[in-house]
């Protein structure tokens, strides 16, 4: 009854003539003017940076947008407001400037313009995919007060490192988003070459752009693979034992070390698992002085024994599909990552029981995508080319802790990509944890402070000046008696991010981005 006699009464002012209510802003020529803002572009789309929006009226400011999102605003004069921008979604482009008052709207349109990194190459970005190689070091020292000494602790393990993936594939266009997956630095969100960004514990962190999924059926992947080679496999490992005998502390207590074994899984309810020596391999073929026929996965790793035997630890680095198997020899499938599909996040990430090692994203080498949504079958999508080797010169992070000096500037210096037309970043970020909080949504230690920096790749060295990590803690990881952390902890990631893209339909593209990362904890000094 109320609804029928609401609508009756404005029906009533309607046929009269009648406006419900009077004209908001009744005197124009009071409205406000936007003739400029200064600077008119910015790089990036983190948002925080200062600009001054210049024109008339404008004294009386109560809202300011740009690009659809509301910016802080600082100090508004009759001719000038200041205001902090917003953030931004991945792409970049030129967007609208609004200012709100008590006596009008002003726009101004296409007035500002913000550069995402990459964000050309990313423009037409309607599917994501990332494949992270990450380097960590076998050990984390820190100091411990029972002891008065610095001591290692147990940290990546014999692999030092990991292998990790994921994908998106969205309803409409996404630019950006390969590039902020992964969590080693989100591209969209970076300084320009040579500044950084400092966030404190009460600072807003970088946010991923939107999510539109496509849902799709129980099936659905985005396969980015490599073709099998095990002497590359085993070339690997022999890498990683070198490894340890440089920064393994304890290399001197080792007794022996298992020349590369292969672990073959069998789908049998009495046996799950047998193990055979690697006696040597051939392009997509291992063999052995025994029969892998009923396996059906395999895991390669190298085992070490420490004290004369009285320790014994594996280290896993590479895992295949077996194609085929006789007495002596198996063929195993493609190296890379096949990123299944979830209907129920919409994400598409490792197979949980095919989880992918070290090994198994090799550098500088050819890949193919493939995809399967709704059609039958997957869709070839073209081939790119993977992610040239990190080879870090300073600091050496796989130590396990070195002391990075805020006193004075800090300098990383690595081996420069060459050669590549494609984007190409090079990222320096350093996070300092409180070990007494637990952070509920990362189950980790509560992040309270953070720095981050791009540098040029192509340039092989970047400086961090002083004055940038002023705001930054000091940090050094101790341990007590549990050899549990205590106080501030930190620790430095130096990525590198290479973005590659094949086409997926209706003149869109799927963005891939292959990371190899370097993490390790680090002393923060002054």
């Amino acid at each position: 009854m109320r609804l029928l006699c609401a609508i009756a009464v404005f029906s009533a002012l309607t046929a009269c003539g009648n406006q419900p209510y009077t004209d908001y802003f009744p005197d124009a020529e009071l409205a406000p003017e936007i003739t400029s803002i200064t600077p008119p572009e910015i790089d990036g789309i983190d948002g925080g940076q200062g600009v001054v929006i210049s024109g008339t009226g404008l004294a009386n400011a109560r809202t300011v947008v740009i690009g659809s999102r509301n910016a802080t605003i600082l100090e508004a004069t009759d001719t000038s407001v200041s205001v902090l921008i917003p953030s931004f979604t991945a792409g970049g482009g030129a967007v609208e400037v609004a200012v709100v008052t008590d006596d009008g709207i002003a726009r101004l349109d296409r007035s500002f313009t913000y550069k995402a990194p990459a964000g050309d190459f990313t423009a037409d970005e309607a599917a994501s995919a990332y494949l992270a190689v990450v380097d960590c070091p076998v050990e984390a020292w820190g100091y411990s007060p029972s002891d008065d000494d610095y001591v290692p602790l147990w940290w990546c393990g014999m692999e030092m490192g990991w292998v990790e993936g994921g994908g998106w594939d969205g309803t409409g266009l996404q630019p950006g988003y390969a590039g902020d997956m992964s969590g080693y630095g989100q591209l969209s969100s970076l300084p320009p070459v040579g500044e950084g960004r400092f966030y404190g514990s009460g600072d807003p962190r970088p946010s991923k752009p939107g999510q539109f999924f496509k849902y799709l059926p129980a099936g659905g992947y985005i396969s980015v693979t490599t073709e099998r080679d095990f002497a590359r496999d085993l070339a690997y490992i022999a890498e990683k034992t070198a490894d340890l005998e440089t920064y393994y502390s304890y290399w001197d207590d080792i007794s022996f070390i298992y020349e590369p074994f292969a672990v073959g899984r069998i789908d049998d309810e009495d046996v799950c698992w047998t193990e055979l020596e690697v006696e040597s391999a051939l392009g997509d073929t291992l063999f052995f002085d025994g029969d892998p026929s009923d396996w059906s996965h395999i895991d390669l790793a190298y085992g070490v024994e420490e004290l004369d035997g009285e320790y014994y630890t594996e280290g896993y680095f590479s895992t295949a599909t077996v194609d085929d198997a006789s007495n002596g020899s198996l063929v195993g499938g493609s190296s890379g990552i096949v990123l299944e599909y979830d209907d129920y996040s919409g994400q598409f990430g490792p197979n949980a029981e095919r989880w992918p090692g070290g090994g198994d994203v090799p550098f500088d080498e050819r890949y193919f995508v493939r995809t399967k949504g709704l059609e039958e079958g997957g869709t070839p999508r073209g081939a790119v080319q993977s992610v040239t080797e990190l080879e870090l010169i300073t600091p050496d992070l796989m130590t396990g802790l070195e002391t990075l000096d805020m006193s004075g500037p800090i300098e990383f210096t690595w081996v420069p990509e060459e050669g590549d037309e494609d984007p190409s970043f090079l990222v320096v970020d350093i996070r300092v944890y409180d070990t007494q909080v637990t952070n509920p949504d990362t189950g980790w230690f509560a992040e309270i402070a953070r720095f981050v920096t791009q540098g040029d790749d192509a340039a092989g060295s970047l400086t961090i000046p002083v004055e940038q990590l002023a705001q930054m803690p000091t940090a050094a990881p101790t341990f007590d008696d549990n050899y549990d952390f205590v106080e501030l902890y930190a620790e430095v990631t130096v990525a590198r991010h290479q973005l590659r893209k094949v086409a997926t339909e209706d003149d869109e593209s799927l963005v891939v981005d292959f990371v190899h990362a370097i993490a390790a904890p680090v002393d923060l000094v002054r």
